[in-house]
């Protein structure tokens, strides 16, 4: 099995895929069968899995600057709108 590193199964923890555990006599940590668990459940190599966690954390970064985006441009609507207003009621006082 290839060697892991401590923040790649904090990440792969962050994701559902793996759960810490009470070690004897460690404290908290992973045990092998969650690591194997990887390998044999998702049926992907460990470099795979960590650039699916990299897209997914993309994913929802550029999810997140679309909801921006859209709030940004409801509000530059909003203040079109207000000002065409203003416009057609000074055109209508002339």
């Amino acid at each position: 099995m290839a060697r892991i590193t401590a923040d790649f199964l904090i990440l792969c923890e962050q994701e559902g895929l793996v759960q810490a555990r009470t070690m004897t006599g460690r404290g908290e940590g992973f045990d092998t069968w969650s690591i194997r668990r990887l390998y044999q459940e998702l049926d992907l190599d460990l470099e795979t899995i960590d650039l699916v966690i990299h897209l997914r954390s993309q994913i929802v970064d550029l999810q997140r600057e679309i909801k921006d985006l859209e709030k940004r441009s409801h509000w530059c609507e909003q203040n079109l709108l207000a000002e065409i207003q203003t416009l057609r009621q000074q055109q209508q006082k002339t």
